[in-house]
């Protein structure tokens, strides 16, 4: 089996500014800025989030 790299994203909700992250493959990466509507569990609804590539393993 090969062993894949993971890129690690911090999502930023854009009404409270909670941050957490999410893993991907490499090569599902998205780019600086994307966003993602999930729950935000802070607000207690979905919101958009804001993605920020972190680092890589």
């Amino acid at each position: 089996m090969k062993k894949q790299d993971f890129t690690v994203s911090t999502v930023v909700c854009e009404v409270c500014g909670n941050e957490f992250f999410i893993p991907r493959k490499s090569a599902q990466r998205r780019p600086n800025g994307h966003n993602k509507t999930v729950y935000c569990i802070k607000c207690k609804r979905k919101t958009i989030h804001i993605e920020k590539v972190h680092k890589y393993f």
